[in-house]
């Protein structure tokens, strides 16, 4: 246990620093809490005590890289991804804009619901009244041209609860697989000071 302790610690050392270069490149940088066993088994739940690790450590993540995309001197929107069902994908994405303010909002399928925010994302150090909230689905989606779907692909995809919508002139069928609640800190706020 301490030994997986450890190495998120050292993840969170190893990344202080974003990655300017794929910032640059590529429009947008990310980073994952990539280490085993987790990832090695498919396990998308986490001991208490690692989740909550992982947490505080994402929390401390965004104030380090708000300094340095702001030193960076380019307009940013930095984003906390916080998967409900599947925490191990816990992202921290930074996504190049065109001005200072703007938001990058279009990696996800807006969610309507009225959920709560889920009180086991809270830990000692992480609270989430730092950060605005907003609720996205993450979704399977297909489209009829792209993924070239039968009548039959089409009628599977309805009964199994896809919903329906027409994008770019085609129909694209999706299915929410997890609520990602995407948080964000004001730039002015007291928490960045």
């Amino acid at each position: 246990m301490k030994d997986h302790l450890s190495r998120i610690e050292a993840w969170f050392e190893d990344h202080k620093q974003p990655d300017f270069s794929q910032f640059q490149n590529y429009q947008e940088t990310y980073l994952k809490i990539c280490y085993e066993p987790w990832l090695g088994i498919n396990r998308n739940h986490l001991p208490l005590e690692h989740f909550s690790k992982i947490l505080d450590c994402f929390c401390d993540l965004y104030d380090f890289w708000t300094q340095r995309f702001l030193e960076y001197g380019q307009p940013f929107d930095l984003q906390l991804w916080l998967y409900e069902n599947k925490p191990i994908r816990n992202e921290l994405v930074c996504a190049k804009v065109r001005n200072s303010g703007d938001l990058r909002d279009n990696y996800f399928r807006r969610c309507e619901e009225d959920r709560s925010f889920p009180a086991e994302f809270v830990s000692d150090r992480f609270d989430p009244s730092q950060f605005n909230w907003q609720l996205f689905y993450e979704a399977d989606e297909q489209f009829e041209k792209i993924d070239n779907l039968s009548e039959t692909d089409i009628n599977n995809l309805l009964s199994n609860n896809y919903r329906q919508e027409l994008i770019a002139e085609q129909r694209c069928f999706w299915k929410p697989t997890d609520y990602v609640w995407i948080g964000r800190k004001d730039l002015h706020s007291n928490a960045l000071i």
